[in-house]
């Protein structure tokens, strides 16, 4: 085993021990690919794998599980390990043993698959950014010809619209990337996905955009009221509002004190001033000066 529990592990740990046969506790079968897992980890990790490896199923006690899904694809599987090990979402958007082909047989399989979706519905709640929800969901070729909120709609379909309705979908979705999806500068998929999102999500994403830009305005609004209200002593720089030279308090009545040198200054081979230790002539100020009111002024 490895010298480090795996749910301690860092991201580094975690890459490096990822499908090492020497740490591993379990082997996943995906079709002809042997993967060297970790339970714990997965368990953890993956309330899929929570489910399979947990106790009362029998392949808690087994070495070698087949993780039997329609139509898998090793390569898919491996990014989506990857990810539960490591966080990652740099190649979920491969995740696609839903079908390479848009054959309606690979269609079908995948919409009678429960499992499968069950690993998709636990990598969802991962992803951080409504981006990164759409380019996934996006990647999953999301059978559109059925409608979706009447009930006919593909199993997919209906996890799109249940995940895009979430008030933290709409809580990360920009109206810039709205405007680039739909634009098709993004691709066909996420054009035809963007098509398809809820006037709900997209409502709701702009109504938390002109709040926030409405509250960036008031905050400019009141730094400018801030600073129109601040006065300045020409001589010693104190700063003051408007309020309290109208009403003479805090600091507007002090005395103006600035930091001045205190004796006369004498030429010749001792130069210097006569209020500084040894007569140095010197650039700093080595006393102060009373030189009576404030003279305040716009800042």
């Amino acid at each position: 085993m490895a010298a480090v529990d795996p749910l301690d592990w860092t991201q580094e740990q975690a890459e490096r021990y990822f499908d090492d046969a020497t740490t591993c506790d379990r082997l996943l079968q995906v079709a002809d690919r042997i993967f060297h897992v970790h339970s714990a980890l997965l368990a953890t990790r993956s309330a899929f794998f929570a489910g399979l490896l947990g106790e009362g199923f029998a392949e808690q006690q087994k070495t070698l599980i087949a993780l039997d899904i329609p139509a898998p694809s090793p390569a898919a599987a491996e990014h989506v390990l990857k990810h539960l090990y490591t966080g990652s979402i740099c190649n979920v958007m491969e995740f696609h043993y839903i079908a390479a082909s848009r054959s309606p047989e690979a269609l079908a399989a995948a919409d009678s698959c429960c499992t499968s979706f069950t690993l998709l519905e636990d990598l969802l709640p991962r992803l951080t950014s409504a981006a990164a929800k759409m380019e996934l969901l996006a990647a999953m070729q999301i059978d559109w010809q059925r409608p979706v909120s009447t009930g006919g709609g593909s199993t997919l379909a209906v996890l799109f619209e249940k995940e895009v309705l979430k008030p933290a979908f709409a809580d990360t979705l920009e109206s810039t990337a709205v405007t680039r999806w739909l634009s098709g500068a993004a691709g066909e998929a996420m054009q035809v996905a963007a098509e398809h999102l809820p006037c709900a999500a997209v409502h709701a994403a702009f109504k938390r955009e002109r709040a926030e830009m409405a509250a960036r305005v008031q905050r400019l609004e009141d730094e400018v009221d801030s600073h129109e209200s601040l006065r300045k002593c020409t001589r010693c720089d104190l700063r003051v509002s408007a309020h309290d030279i109208d009403n003479k308090t805090h600091n507007a009545t002090s005395d103006c004190v600035v930091a001045a040198h205190t004796g006369t200054y004498r030429a010749g081979y001792s130069a210097g001033w006569s209020c500084c230790e040894e007569k140095l002539k010197k650039s700093e100020p080595c006393g102060y000066v009373n030189t009576g009111r404030h003279i305040f002024t716009f800042i």
